[in-house]
């Protein structure tokens, strides 16, 4: 089974479980995410690490010791998060992400490895 059928496995598993989740994170196959939530600062913090992995030659032998090939670009990628609920305030905590409010809805473009995008609740 090849990644990209074994990631939608599992997101369609979690949906199942959780039909109906607080935040819902549209984004590229390549981007994965994390959410936390601080109940005492009533703060969902969404982390999104985007990358993908440059073309390389991978011997047969010696696997191990193959080093990645470094990052030359950093990527860009845009996502959507879908709150329940409406929030108080959302920042990114690079300054060069653009956040886009259209009600429940947060539209992300963002240039950069890893996000952390910070949404205040009610």
């Amino acid at each position: 089974m090849s990644a990209r059928p074994a990631r939608q496995l599992l997101a369609n598993a979690v949906r199942l479980l959780n039909p109906a989740p607080r935040i819902r994170i549209q984004a590229p196959a390549h981007v994965q995410a994390v959410v936390s939530d601080d109940p005492a600062s009533r703060t969902l913090r969404v982390h999104l690490l985007g990358y993908l992995a440059p073309p390389q030659t991978t011997p047969a032998k010696d696997r191990p010791y193959v080093l990645p090939v470094p990052i030359e670009d950093t990527p860009m990628y845009r996502a959507t998060l879908t709150r329940r609920e409406s929030a108080n305030r959302a920042s990114a905590f690079n300054p060069t992400t653009e956040l886009r409010r259209k009600g429940n809805q947060l539209e992300i473009r963002v240039e950069d490895i890893h996000e952390v995008v910070s949404i205040n609740y009610r």
